[in-house]
């Protein structure tokens, strides 16, 4: 499924996180078929270390919208 992908992807992962193990996050990000993606792992010293980063909500939210933004920028 993820083969099919196309759209620009970004994957946002804690390093911390218990439920997703950071190797499939990076199965994930390799077997996506889109030529624009990104995986990005958050610290423990930066935030976002955790699933979803709940222990730093806002860095995730922040980073995403920041990366769309970028994204479509590049689009104009």
């Amino acid at each position: 499924m993820l083969q099919k992908i196309k759209c620009p992807f970004l994957l946002v992962h804690g390093e911390g996180d218990q439920q997703v193990p950071g190797e499939d996050a990076r199965k994930a990000i390799e077997a996506c078929g889109s030529k624009q993606k990104e995986l990005k792992i958050f610290s423990r010293e930066e935030g976002g270390y955790h699933h979803c980063q709940v222990d730093n909500v806002s860095i995730g939210t922040a980073y995403m919208w920041d990366w769309a933004a970028d994204v479509l920028q590049a689009g104009h």
